[in-house]
């Protein structure tokens, strides 16, 4: 039953254990510049949650 429950739930584990890393090891700020050229993006961080970066 655990296997099947972490198949199903995988991503958003993994997701919440990133952002404790981050947040743990303050690895990005409010304020902070990010660039993704990928993505087409170049913006300052607005808003940092567990599971999201808003820029």
């Amino acid at each position: 039953m655990s296997a099947v429950l972490m198949l199903v739930f995988k991503d958003t584990i993994l997701g919440l254990i990133a952002g404790f890393q981050m947040s743990a090891n303050d690895l990005i700020r409010i304020g902070d510049w990010i660039e993704l050229p990928k993505y087409n993006v170049d913006r300052s961080v607005v808003d940092v949650t567990l599971t999201f970066i808003k820029v």
